[in-house]
């Protein structure tokens, strides 16, 4: 069932009000004219703004009484920029007023929401007819949000600050938590809410916010929850009151359609990357002179004006990743200080600069220029005085959050062979958006036969079903024990088979019931309270392991058992292991072969190894005496190194053999093998051996990692003789030796 869409208060912005071009088509024809082909638009009826110290290439500004796209119930003054917002007047501009430098605030319009809220249009003189005026941006006061509202930024803003006692200029509460990861080094700016790896194309929580089981009470954790939602809603009101409507609608259809996580409300469909900035007030006469880091070049740049402990976040700057159609919402949550002289917050291109006020909210495209002065004290400060720290929550809206281009880091891979941790299974982008041309024109392909694309060739139409059902249960059921365990999440198994079906004879039909599959039945998974008896039970549990066992079943008698299923009481896997054991006590190579710990029966390596033995009139004893073995593969090593001691020209100029190795075979005299790879690996301890050769894998050969698996899987299996030839013939088969 679909959720219910979400209220929301009537917008301060008439709705009758719509764009003359949509979305997909905008009005950029007649910006490519020339600008005697286009006909003046009026300028606005209102007052021409005269602003001291203004430059001649800014565009005008005028104070208008009403607008056709603001409410008769806006109580706040309108602004109109009127200019030449062509292509070629907008250059004009930029070339003008690029760098400018506005922290004196001479030729801006000072907007102070505090006294009155404030909106700011623009107009293009040279059109085209019709065209509705575009939003720049806008200012909400503290008598625009309720005393609930106020109520929850202060206690957000004194979490984070923490006891008087123990705040300093340089650190906070938040800022002694060793999970804290600044957004750029030396910053004090911290991402909160998921982040962007651009060289990985992939979006993830920030690193800061991870959850282990002994975490599940962690204040940091709470924290970033509580200001996730505390700014999203803020972010929310501000947006909801003066963006369009028909705006809102088109993006949260569109972040609908792709599936975007709504990152703090649920109903926050235009902000999802947040980030906290911190800067403490300095004396009147400090320099600030600084340095910061260029985010694009990685070119350190010198700075004599900003908020230096911000870094880059600190002088004027744009947030080139931001969507176009989409409003940046800073919130202030500092209380105003009277030592403190104003700050101010500079939209440079719009000529526009906002007074920032604790409980006031701002909106604006991170694509403008803009940035922010200093907090300075008027006069110096006793050494025991407390610190002010301006305190800034930002709410942001990156592009690839929105056009489905990146990957989501959704949950933890199975994992490969013997690895240690698990990587991520992602969202790709084709995952997330489907065209009509993905739809219809492509179908997801590997060069690898796989049982979805290929297994109605060796399968029948309903045990094909079956198979690719339960397998999407097997992949959904080990996805979602991921999540915390304090939230009981559950999978209806069967609701989820009976919704996968195909066509066979003309007729559809669905996926059979799976009694003994993972996940939970319907009855578990019913919608509605708990009883009281789980709730209790809630209630009681403090850690991991009792939040699991309330996971697995409502039934108190039932949550020892895996999904409270009682066909999965370990009955089948004990009585297959005993029948596997059976088998192998007759069986003279899986007997000889099995070690304790190991598999029943011994892996296939050690058995081939004790036939082949056996075969050249070798002793066939049991695999638990190796210090013959490890013997002769030292002996081995030791001739392999006094060959390469030896020979002729450095390695690199030798010329490589391609070598191969039988997996079983045995380190004798008639092995030479003289490459540079297992010349260095006499030199590499075992433990190593994932990292250094893993690293060479990834870099010659890609994602194609099926033979290099199936190889570690053997050389991690038995340490012995066999692993030099393991490396050889995975070399080979890889062309890590290709000349």
């Amino acid at each position: 069932m679909a959720p219910a869409r979400s209220t929301r208060s009537a917008p301060l912005l008439s709705p009758r009000v719509i764009r003359t071009a949509s979305p997909r088509n905008p009005p950029c024809v007649e910006r490519s004219l020339p600008r005697a082909w286009l006909v003046i638009i009026e300028a606005p009826i209102g007052i021409k703004q005269n602003i001291p110290g203004r430059h001649s290439a800014m565009p005008d500004l005028y104070k208008v009484e009403s607008h056709p796209q603001v409410s008769e119930e806006y109580a706040g003054d309108i602004y109109v920029i009127y200019g030449d917002l062509t292509k070629e007047g907008l250059n004009k501009l930029m070339e003008n007023v690029g760098n400018i430098d506005p922290y004196g605030g001479a030729g801006f319009l000072k907007l102070d929401p505090e006294e009155k809220p404030a909106l700011v249009f623009a107009r293009n003189m040279y059109g085209p007819p019709g065209q509705a005026d575009a939003l720049k941006t806008f200012g909400l006061g503290p008598n625009q949000f309720t005393d609930e509202e106020k109520k929850a930024r202060a206690a957000l803003r004194d979490n984070i600050l923490g006891a008087e006692e123990e705040l300093t200029a340089t650190e906070t509460a938040f800022e002694r938590s060793p999970r804290k990861v600044p957004a750029h080094v030396g910053a004090r700016a911290y991402t909160i809410g998921p982040n962007h790896q651009h060289p990985r194309q992939l979006l993830q929580p920030a690193v800061g916010l991870k959850r282990t089981d002994e975490y599940i009470d962690d204040p940091h954790l709470k924290l970033c929850n509580d200001f996730t939602k505390v700014i999203g809603q803020s972010s929310v009101k501000a947006l909801h009151s003066y963006v369009p409507a028909e705006a809102l609608e088109t993006l949260e259809a569109q972040v609908d359609s792709i599936n975007m996580p709504r990152i703090g409300p649920h109903n926050n469909t235009t902000t999802p990357a947040f980030q906290l900035n911190m800067a403490a007030a300095v004396g009147p006469n400090e320099s600030v002179t600084f340095t910061h880091v260029d985010p694009d070049t990685g070119e350190t740049i010198e700075a004599s004006e900003g908020i230096s402990q911000l870094g880059a976040f600190g002088v004027i700057h744009i947030d080139g990743h931001d969507l176009t159609a989409g409003f940046t919402s800073m919130h202030m949550l500092s209380k105003d200080d009277s030592r403190v002289e104003e700050q101010l917050f500079f939209l440079v291109e719009l000529g526009i600069c906002w007074v920032l006020h604790g409980d006031c909210s701002y909106g604006f495209s991170g694509l403008h220029m803009h940035g922010g002065s200093a907090p300075v004290f008027k006069t110096a400060q006793p050494v025991n005085a407390p610190p002010y720290i301006c305190i800034t929550a930002v709410a942001y809206c990156p592009t690839h959050f929105f056009e489905g281009t990146s990957s989501w880091s959704f949950g933890a891979a199975p994992l490969k062979g013997k690895q240690k941790a698990a990587e991520v299974f992602r969202i790709a982008p084709e995952m997330q958006v489907w065209s009509h041309d993905s739809f219809f024109k492509e179908r997801p392909f590997t060069n690898s036969p796989n049982m979805i694309s290929d297994g109605l060739s060796i399968m029948d139409p309903e045990a094909y079903l079956d198979f690719m059902a339960r397998g999407i249960v097997q992949f959904a059921t080990y996805l979602i024990l991921q999540a915390p365990a304090e939230v009981l999440v559950r999978l209806d198994r069967d609701a989820i088979l009976a919704a996968i079906s195909l066509v066979k004879d003309n007729q559809r039909i669905v996926a059979q019931p799976w009694p003994r599959g993972p996940g939970w039945s319907s009855k578990d998974c019913a919608e509605g309270p708990l009883s009281m008896e789980t709730m209790e039970a809630l209630k009681a549990a403090t850690t991991w392991e009792h939040y699991r066992a309330l996971q697995a079943s409502d039934d108190s008698e039932l949550r020892d058992l895996p999904f409270g299923n009682a066909l999965l009481n370990g009955a089948i896997a004990e009585a297959y292991e005993a029948l596997c054991r059976d088998g192998a006590a007759g069986i003279p190579v899986c007997a000889l072969a099995e070690q304790e710990g190991g598999p029943v029966g011994g892996t296939a390596q050690k058995r081939r190894s004790i036939f082949k033995k056996s075969r050249a009139g070798g002793s066939s004893k049991s695999s638990e005496t190796k210090t013959a073995q490890k013997k002769k593969a030292g002996t081995c090593a030791g001739k392999r190194k006094a060959e390469a001691e030896v020979a002729d020209g450095p390695p690199a100029k030798r010329t490589r053999q391609h070598v191969t190795y039988d997996q079983d075979s045995e380190c004798d005299s008639n092995t030479e093998p003289t490459t540079p790879l297992l010349q260095a690996l006499e030199l590499i301890e075992f433990e190593q051996l994932y990292k250094h050769l893993g690293t060479y894998v990834l870099e010659l050969v890609g994602d194609d990692l099926d033979s290099w698996n199936g190889f570690l899987d053997a050389a991690e299996s038995d340490k012995s003789e066999d692993v030099v030839a393991l490396l050889g013939n995975a070399a080979a088969h890889l062309r890590f030796l290709k000349a």
